[in-house]
């Protein structure tokens, strides 16, 4: 037996508001219409909903089955109400970001923990990945944006926010030997040993663009990765060297972890940036998170 949804929230406010004018106020219709509905209803169910001995007319068994029928429609329709207020100022969705290894496992994980304490209806799938990776993934719609070097990225189907400018330099542990010589010379960096980023990664064009400029080229490299967790424990529990932007570190630096030796060479200047696919629509989520890291990072 079909029944329209209607009828039973109808029959819901009359039972929980023990008054067909009450009910019909709370409705924004007239106490007649709702007796109608009732009679309607009886007469499909063939048994009555309301004892009219009493006053006011008490609901039968029936009815109260009913009834808490209409609640849950009523709880449902609020629900989806809310869901869909929610989807459309932002709050609510998908948000698939992608990102070096190094920005999303330090500033990043920061940045989208503050935004999901915001909007914790909102489901963030984060990839850490390398740029040509990220590019293909954006062009592939399997993300929704990227946050990377940008001058890695050639092509016009793809469109870019600048957030800030990325400064490199060389990071070693807290109280590294060469963090006490008074004037560091090409000698110094193709002695000590060093942490190498895997080729696929932009940091290791970066890191070999400044020790050229330093007039060092060859370094001994003893461990290669392309986990920014591993990279950052063996700098601290080591005496190795490594180029890293700034940015990776900044909570490290903080911390007194770790620290930076300034090689007093001019560097190419890489940005870092929001980057979209330019014929692709972004949800309100999407927007969303991208306010949000435009904000932290002004």
């Amino acid at each position: 037996m079909k029944v329209d949804p209607r009828h039973l929230l109808q029959l819901a406010e009359i039972v929980e508001a023990q008054s067909f004018s009450e009910a019909a106020a709370r409705l924004h219709t007239s106490q007649p219409a709702l007796s109608r509905t009732v009679s309607y209803l009886e007469k499909r169910f063939g048994m009555k909903l309301f004892d009219r001995s009493t006053k006011p007319a008490s609901p039968t068994e029936l009815a109260l089955k009913l009834a808490e029928s209409g609640r849950h429609i009523r709880a449902a329709t609020y629900h989806a109400e809310n869901i869909g207020g929610q989807l459309l100022s932002g709050q609510y969705g998908i948000v698939r970001v992608g990102s070096p290894s190094f920005f999303c496992d330090n500033q990043l994980s920061y940045i989208i923990a503050d935004f999901l304490k915001l909007n914790p209806e909102i489901r963030l799938i984060l990839s850490p990945d390398y740029v040509p990776e990220l590019h293909s993934k954006l062009l592939d719609d399997r993300l929704d944006i990227a946050i990377a070097p940008f001058e890695l990225i050639d092509d016009g189907l793809l469109q870019v926010s600048k957030l800030s400018d990325l400064n490199h330099q060389l990071v070693c542990r807290k109280n590294h030997p060469l963090t006490q010589e008074p004037s560091l010379t090409p000698v110094h960096l193709e002695s000590a040993k060093w942490i190498s980023h895997i080729h696929s990664s932009g940091l290791h064009n970066i890191t070999k663009n400044i020790l050229q400029s330093f007039g060092v080229n060859e370094i001994d490299v003893v461990f290669e990765s392309g986990s920014a967790s591993a990279l950052l424990r063996v700098v601290q529990e080591s005496d190795f060297l490594t180029i890293l932007p700034i940015h990776a570190v900044e909570q490290l630096l903080d911390a007194g972890a770790i620290d930076v030796i300034d090689l007093g060479v001019e560097q190419q200047t890489i940005s870092l940036g929001i980057i979209t696919h330019q014929r692709r629509d972004t949800s309100p989520a999407v927007r969303n998170f991208i306010g949000f890291l435009q904000q932290a990072f002004a």
